[in-house]
């Protein structure tokens, strides 16, 4: 009877092991993962809003499933960076880190209005809010 407990409790070690695998967390990069289009940039120090008319330029960021994210203003990868995702403090949001800084920040806050939008908000109080769509 020993040896049954024993096995069993050896077994149910293994299968909760397995289940903390980050791989398979509930936290994993998915909801960042995939092309966005920026539509809307606001804040900064002077509290302004930036748009691709405002600016006259365009820009995407890629996120990989292999854990890299590529930022491209008009048409031009100007940044790779590796990532990965941690649960955010707000319920379904992740905080993004990112192997070198990206806008001049180390981490960002990834939220989810929709399915279709994603906004990344700098962690500090005169960064900036970032609005993309998903790219069809």
């Amino acid at each position: 009877m020993r040896r049954q407990i024993l096995g069993l409790s050896a077994a149910l070690v293994v299968v909760a092991a397995c289940a903390c695998d980050p791989a398979t967390g509930p936290f994993a990069e998915d909801g960042v993962v995939g092309s966005w289009v920026w539509i809307e940039s606001s804040g900064g120090i002077a509290g302004v809003t930036l748009t691709p008319a405002s600016t006259g330029e365009t820009m995407a960021i890629d996120f990989t499933a292999g854990g890299e994210a590529r930022l491209s203003r008009n048409g031009t990868i100007e940044r790779t960076v590796d990532f990965d995702t941690s649960p955010g403090a707000e319920k379904g949001s992740l905080v993004v880190s990112y192997g070198e800084p990206l806008w001049g920040f180390d981490t960002q806050t990834a939220t989810f209005p929709d399915s279709a939008t994603l906004v990344l908000t700098d962690p500090c109080c005169d960064g900036f809010t970032y609005r993309y769509v998903r790219a069809l």
